[in-house]
């Protein structure tokens, strides 16, 4: 049963890709579409406690997507 998901999820993308394909790199570029987010995240907790150490954390990421005719 499994080989038939993916034998027929394999058919679908090679008929999907085939589908899509762009005839000119210029139609490639116009038809492409490419989008992003970057997010900061800063966390920071003073304690007024010389005994209890201040805590801080600082993350940064990114994501970059591409769809591609």
């Amino acid at each position: 049963m499994r080989t038939h998901h993916l034998i027929a999820t394999a058919i679908a993308l090679v008929y999907v890709g085939s589908a899509a394909q762009a005839d000119t790199l210029t139609d490639f570029f116009q038809q492409s579409k490419i989008d992003g987010n970057i997010r900061s995240y800063y966390f920071s907790r003073l304690y007024g406690n010389p005994a209890v150490p201040n805590q801080s954390a600082y993350a940064l990421a990114g994501r970059l997507n591409v769809e591609t005719a």
